[in-house]
């Protein structure tokens, strides 16, 4: 349950929800040989992030909700108004859903007195969606719909020597 008192439906925003899994698994073929394959998944969800309501009812929603009806506003529903703090009123409901997953892959191989050469492979995902009532009031006069996905490669490539003396 989240701290914002939800005036339009009754009951509370939903607040945080998250979890996160992660993984590691280790294999050593040889002395000189490891690899580590690493995964991870995360979903996070808040309302809380962008529920509130317009300091002193100053929005287009709240004109339109309080505006009579026979001028084409509101009125005439009775629809609540947040005006106290943790009081919301969002027209849709506010959320942020994002879910991120990725797996990488480490491998070092020992090459003698000459050195070590490391790589590693990497993928991330993430996506993320955004849900905005920028009136804040029941009224749905403005509001984002905001999706950004984000997928990201990395191939990296190290080599390392050994003391050569000196």
């Amino acid at each position: 349950r989240g701290y914002n008192r939800d005036l339009l439906r009754g009951g509370y925003d939903e607040g945080l929800r998250s979890h996160l899994v992660r993984g590691k698994l280790l294999w050593q073929p040889s002395d000189g040989v490891s690899l580590t394959l690493a995964g991870f998944y995360s979903k996070r969800e808040d309302s809380g992030i962008y529920s509130g309501a317009a300091l002193n009812g100053n929005s287009l929603g709240v004109s339109i909700a309080k505006l009579p009806c026979n001028f084409g506003g509101l009125a005439c529903l009775n629809l609540p108004i947040a005006d106290e703090p943790y009081e919301v009123t969002m027209s849709p409901e506010a959320d942020t859903q994002i879910k991120t997953y990725g797996v990488s892959l480490l491998g070092k191989f020992e090459l003698g007195e000459i050195g070590t050469l490391s790589t590693v492979s990497s993928y991330k995902n993430t996506d993320v969606l955004n849900l905005l009532d920028i009136d804040g009031t029941p009224v749905n006069a403005v509001g984002v719909y905001l999706h950004i996905s984000e997928r990201d490669y990395i191939q990296e490539i190290n080599f390392t020597s050994s003391d050569m003396g000196g």
